[in-house]
């Protein structure tokens, strides 16, 4: 009997032991990995981008919840700029003193561009109109370019106008499109074309953040969610809350995970809008 007690004690302390060995093991490499995961966060740079835009941009301050949606998701402070007068079209951004200025002012990472929100969809009807807008986006590239070579460069796509204002419809509205899905494939197909002029010419694939699209797809769901301001026109918060949401993931690449910045919306109304972007991102930034 003594025998098999100490033959049993025998086994219980290697068991231990082995235990003991096994938690020591997995502590060292839990470690490891936290340590790894800190330093590669150490080195990772702030990103420096510049908008230019107009009150598309500006409203909600879009690029601040473009920062603060990087900061939620584990990335340094962008350093983050903006160049947003209201109603300013790409050719008024391409003679302003004050947009070179600001393009020539640092060495950015990223660029991002909105034309004034009816020009790309009236492009596709009007050949004039069409000119102007390709012509002044290759001519702001073209400084991009000048001041900072490996800057990548991302079109701000955006979005149709509220289905209610075409209830009314103006002549002028209809330039636009015959409705918002219309509309939204306007918008798709000048911004596309912009990005394929310069590759045409040989210049390096430009990025597009495709917000309208998103929109129209949040708009044509069973439950859609408001994005639109009162004039039908502008975002209210949820809606520079998907905006930024979707240029967030076509700079870095990825849909943020985890996030607990919620701006003025609960939990649930972001929830809606980050699922909304990981369900569509990236099939149709592969269009």
């Amino acid at each position: 009997m003594v025998q098999f007690y100490e033959m049993g004690t025998r086994i219980q302390s290697k068991l231990l032991l082995s235990l003991t060995l096994i938690m020591i093991i997995l502590g060292v490499v839990f470690l490891f990995l936290i340590l790894s995961r800190s330093q590669e966060n150490s080195t990772e740079k702030p990103l420096k981008v510049l908008f230019i835009g107009n009150s598309y941009t500006y409203t909600n301050s879009l690029p601040t919840i473009f920062q603060e949606i990087a900061v939620n998701a584990g990335h340094p402070r962008p350093m983050v700029e903006s160049d947003v007068p209201g109603g300013y079209t790409f050719a008024e951004h391409l003679t302003s003193s004050t947009t070179r200025s600001m393009i020539f002012n640092q060495t950015w990472d990223v660029v991002v561009m909105q034309e004034q929100s009816e020009i790309p969809a009236m492009a596709q009807s009007d050949p004039a109109v069409n000119e102007s807008f390709i012509k002044s986006f290759d001519g702001l590239y073209e400084l991009v370019e000048e001041s900072s070579p490996a800057a990548q460069v991302v079109l701000f796509e955006t979005w149709a106008r509220n289905a209610e204002l075409w209830a009314n419809a103006t002549s002028s509205l209809m330039l636009h499109g015959k409705d918002p899905n219309d509309m939204t494939q306007r918008l798709k197909a000048g911004y596309e074309e912009a990005a394929q002029s310069l590759l045409t010419q040989g210049g390096y694939p430009v990025e597009i953040a495709r917000v309208g699209e998103l929109w129209n797809i949040n708009y044509n769901s069973d439950t859609p969610v408001e994005l639109h301001e009162s004039d039908g026109s502008h975002p209210n918060f949820a809606g520079s809350y998907l905006a930024a949401l979707d240029i967030y993931a076509t700079i870095y690449g990825q849909v943020p995970k985890g996030l607990s910045y919620y701006g003025s919306l609960s939990k649930k109304e972001a929830s809606i809008l980050i699922d909304l972007v990981r369900r569509n991102f990236p099939e149709i930034h592969e269009q």
